[in-house]
């Protein structure tokens, strides 16, 4: 009996380091539950192998009955651990996106901000390049929150938020460090 080695599983590609932005409104569309492990039928039926004998190379006059019955159980084990891993890798990405992601605008929160900075620090001495750090803020967001209401605030730091990533390059990072506060 011929067992060929299992075939590795492949791996994600590494998130860059601006990543998408996860705005409010896509957080209503990711509800909790999806966070969670599926447990849909269609899970397990897409886990079942169709053929026991496709499998590595075995033919089914090799196998006895039992045998046959613990390598199908055994193949439909992987078959749910690989898709299990498959989500966590998901959920992962998923959760490091939000977990950088300011509240209101499309980019790094402050914690993710000073993080790729102290990077970019650590290329200018590395490297000794020259790097610039610029502050921005939104003038008169108190004056939008007291006149038109913390929503229209809101829509404004995220408004701002966009503007500036529209007019970055590529390896630039943008940070809200609070309130009306950004930083490239």
């Amino acid at each position: 009996m011929k067992v060929d080695e299992p075939k590795p599983l492949q791996r994600t590609a590494p998130a860059s380091r601006q990543t998408k932005a996860v705005t409010p409104s896509e957080h209503s569309q990711r509800p909790d539950e999806e966070l969670l492990p599926s447990t849909d039928d269609q899970d397990q039926e897409q886990a079942e192998p169709q053929d026991v004998s496709a499998l590595h190379g075995v033919d089914d006059e090799d196998l006895t009955p039992p045998a046959r019955q613990a390598m199908m159980e055994l193949v439909t084990e992987v078959a749910k651990l690989r898709q299990e891993i498959t989500r966590n890798r998901q959920r992962i990405t998923y959760l490091t996106e939000l977990a950088d992601q300011d509240s209101l605008a499309p980019v790094f929160n402050r914690r993710a901000f000073v993080r790729e900075l102290a990077h970019a620090q650590l290329l200018v001495k590395e490297f000794r390049s020259d790097n610039t750090l610029v502050f921005l803020v939104v003038e008169n967001l108190q004056a939008i929150n007291r006149g038109h209401g913390h929503g229209a605030g809101d829509a404004a730091v995220e408004h701002a938020g966009d503007v500036i990533l529209r007019q970055i390059g590529e390896s630039d990072v943008v940070g809200r460090l609070g309130g009306a506060e950004f930083a490239v």
